[in-house]
């Protein structure tokens, strides 16, 4: 954990994007590199009709709450490789979800 999900992007520039940054993101967190999972998800989104898919960029974390300032680095980060990676052509949007222990279960066991 964690685990990054990924939305408006092919599969394989989220597979170059995990192989050029799993190290300095594991770094940023404190966490062993197998640790950090990404994930492509294949969508659509519309507005008004119009299919505006590659206009914007989604990544969306779920962790364990960090303090604000590894939260902001890791954002930053990440912001910097993908903007990098498509040349600053696309909005990226970084959401946080934050799992509480208590919900979390691996391998039916509570974390």
């Amino acid at each position: 954990m964690p685990r990054l999900v990924f939305k408006n992007i092919e599969k394989e520039d989220v597979k170059r994007f995990s192989l050029e940054t799993v190290e300095e993101l594991s770094r940023i967190i404190g966490c062993p590199q197998d640790w950090i999972t990404f994930e492509h998800m294949e969508n659509t989104v519309f507005s008004g009709g119009s299919d505006i898919t590659k206009q914007s960029l989604y990544v969306e974390i779920s962790w364990f709450k960090r303090e604000q300032e590894i939260q902001d680095r890791l954002a930053a980060e990440i912001h910097s490789a993908l903007d990098k990676q498509f040349g600053g052509a696309r909005e990226i949007t970084i959401i946080f979800y934050e799992l509480a222990k208590e919900n979390y279960y691996e391998n039916g066991e509570h974390y």
